[in-house]
């Protein structure tokens, strides 16, 4: 669940053309026709990843797209998310914005490009993180900095802004969080800080908004889940945990808060 390019690059940003994520769901190019209800259910919904540049980032924007839904992938390598996009096929109805969560200003450029979209937001994916394995005693203060502002601030701003548009739809929040330490067992430090407070950002969003009808999902990877090495496959297990995600939000009458995900000898997710 990381995003890896941990440089600072500018925000770019054009007006949204009409055409920006392809044909309205209904026309004759609608596929919803030829595939399973449940295969489709995010037909013509808008979605926004970040991290998309990142492997499960990717992931999970490839599987939503499957189910037919519009995708805003938001990173901070320009040069990534195109290849992100890329995989998802030149019909894909997608955008790509570059934007560093960790900068407030690209935020809200970030907010203000979807909202000139048009539609509420149905699914909110924070999939954003870095990995810099240090421990507390030789870890800086500029790196623990920039956890807190990747991983918590950044993403506390952007549902902040979205979210009286996620409130509208009765739309979805997912908070992708990591293990205390790497695959390689190197102690994280800087990373546990920063995730413990994303778990208590979740937490008490879910406070604030169920009342309002939004949805919030934390879920967790164990410590034998590696997304950028061997534990990740080649990709086929990443997108079986974007779809076992979006499965558990299927039903509306069960409201799934918490899953977590590791790897076994056939990959499961124990969910409560």
């Amino acid at each position: 669940m990381v995003d890896n390019d941990r440089s600072v690059i500018e925000v770019a940003f054009v007006d949204t053309p009409p055409s920006l994520f392809g044909p309205e769901p209904g026309t004759a190019t609608d596929a919803a026709g030829s595939a399973d209800e449940r295969g489709r259910a995010l037909e013509g919904r808008l979605v926004v990843v970040t991290g998309a540049s990142g492997l499960l980032g990717a992931a999970f924007a490839a599987e939503v797209v499957e189910r037919g839904a519009r995708v805003c992938l938001i990173g901070r390598d320009m040069d990534a998310l195109r290849a992100t996009t890329a995989t998802l096929g030149p019909d894909a109805p997608t955008a790509h914005l570059r934007c560093d969560l960790a900068s407030a200003e690209d935020v809200d450029s970030a907010c203000d490009f979807i909202d000139r979209i048009g539609q509420p937001v149905d699914l909110l994916v924070h999939a954003a993180g870095i990995q810099a394995p240090t421990t507390i005693a030789a870890g800086s203060l500029d790196d623990l900095d920039e956890h807190y502002l990747l991983e918590v601030r950044g993403p506390y701003l952007l549902t902040q802004r979205l979210l009286p548009s996620l409130t509208e739809s009765k739309g979805h929040v997912v908070f992708l969080t990591g293990p205390h330490s790497n695959p390689s067992d190197q102690l994280d430090a800087h990373r546990a800080i920063s995730q413990a407070g994303v778990r208590a950002f979740a937490e008490e969003l879910r406070r604030e908004a169920t009342p309002m009808g939004v949805r919030v999902l934390v879920v967790g990877a164990e410590a034998g889940l590696d997304v950028a090495g061997e534990g990740a496959g080649d990709g086929a297990f990443l997108r079986a945990c974007a779809a076992t995600v979006l499965d558990s939000m299927a039903d509306q009458a069960l409201e799934v808060t918490e899953l977590r995900l590791r790897v076994g000898r056939v990959g499961r997710a124990e969910r409560r």
